[in-house]
């Protein structure tokens, strides 16, 4: 092939553009190469006691969403739920938030059906599905640091960003971890190391606040790792039994008893609103917001619920109605939410059929979501369907705790 003869003064002229096109190639390649997410997962030991999730935390793998402690979530100014079908009332959860605006992808804006668990960061939102037998973790929303990016369900793949069987589900502010048959696993943010877990043997539970996270073992120990700065990835020594966790931005707790009855609360890192925890029959279940906590006391002869921490926003004063049957707490910036269960007419009730409904009817099993601090985003307006029970003949009730 012949070349082209072209004369010393147009390649002159040439020159200076093609030194700018090769210039911007580079730089154009190194953002690229800047910009890209990449994914390690290797060197996990298996899961040699993967059942004893299940067994030890069953609240969370119910298949009613009337139990399920994973039914419901909150962070920053931010709650979503799940909830019933309206028109025939079968169990198939579907997924609403409310509060900050939330990106609207396919599991909040189709209402993304069949959802087993939930957790949602600053502005991501992650749930595992009952889809490949339960074992896609599927997110959505902010994906600077890679939060987003669904986890592939076949190990090997996608460079390195893979679950196998994943059952526990936790989202940070900009990260997210899960336990499946292999340990411990996080994708997003690594700014603080709290991708970087530990060896942690046969992990059972996990947390996860703004950057740090802590899980328990099977010989119900605890480990944290993450952000540090105020000392809340230093586990106490001599903490065992350790039966569940709450982190709070800067802080974290741990409910711990050999019983229900002997459960007690310890906190560490900064504990300036976490000091001490309310007498207590003996704590069922913890929660933490940035700065204030919330536990679960079912056997209190009063009051289930108590929070204490930091109340500039009015996140400790309990509404009556949270007071009693509470199935679950969840808390964000200077709010909560609770899920009470209520006896109210049976699915299917209207105004219209009201009439033919007897006194015995009424006795039917609900739970509404009730939250309360906090309201400069509308954080606590949950949505109607959540008023109680998840349907809409709910608000027939005389005591109903939903938005007007």
């Amino acid at each position: 092939m012949a070349i082209p003869n072209f004369p010393l003064s147009s390649i002159r002229k040439l020159l200076p553009l093609g030194l700018i096109f090769s210039t911007l190639i580079i730089v154009s390649g190194c953002e690229e190469e800047e910009d890209e997410i990449s994914f390690d997962r290797s060197g996990e030991v298996a899961h040699s006691n993967y059942s004893l999730i299940e067994e030890t935390y069953p609240e969370f793998f119910e298949a009613s969403v009337y139990a399920v402690r994973g039914g419901i979530d909150a962070d920053g100014t931010r709650a979503c739920a799940y909830r019933m079908t309206a028109a025939t009332g079968l169990q198939f959860p579907y997924l609403d938030c409310w509060g900050t605006k939330t990106a609207s992808g396919s599991l909040v804006r189709d209402k993304e059906p069949q959802a087993k668990s939930l957790s949602i960061g600053q502005g991501h939102v992650c749930v595992r599905k009952t889809s490949h037998n339960g074992t896609g973790i599927y997110c959505e929303g902010s994906n600077g640091n890679g939060q987003s990016l669904s986890p592939a369900i076949v190990d090997g793949v996608s460079g390195g960003h893979y679950t196998v069987q994943p059952k526990m589900l936790s989202s940070g502010d900009n990260h997210n971890c899960v336990i499946d048959q292999l340990g411990v696993y996080c994708w997003g943010n690594n700014g603080f190391g709290q991708l970087d877990s530990p060896e942690i043997i046969d992990p059972i539970f996990i947390a996860s606040a703004e950057n740090h996270n802590c899980a328990i073992d099977s010989a119900k120990s605890a480990h944290c790792w993450g952000d540090n700065s105020a000392g809340q990835t230093q586990v106490p020594e001599g903490l065992f039994n350790v039966n569940y966790l709450a982190l709070g931005k800067d802080f974290s707790c741990a409910l711990s008893g050999a019983t229900v009855e002997e459960n007690v609360v310890t906190c560490w890192g900064n504990t300036q609103w976490q000091v001490t925890a309310p007498e207590s029959m003996g704590w069922d279940f913890i929660n933490a917001g940035d700065d204030h906590v919330c536990a679960i006391d079912e056997d209190a002869t009063e009051d289930e619920v108590a929070c204490w921490g930091n109340n500039g926003s009015g996140q400790l004063t309990v509404p009556a109605l949270a007071r009693s049957n509470v199935h679950n707490l969840v808390s964000g910036t200077g709010f909560s939410c609770a899920l009470v269960e209520y006896l109210g007419y049976p699915v299917g009730v209207t105004d219209r059929n009201i009439d033919e409904i007897t006194e015995d009817t009424f006795e039917v099993p609900h739970l509404g979501a009730i939250c309360w601090g906090d309201n400069s985003e509308g954080q606590l307006n949950s949505p109607k369907f959540l008023c109680h029970g998840f349907h809409t003949s709910a608000v027939l009730t005389e005591d109903r705790f939903c938005p007007d």
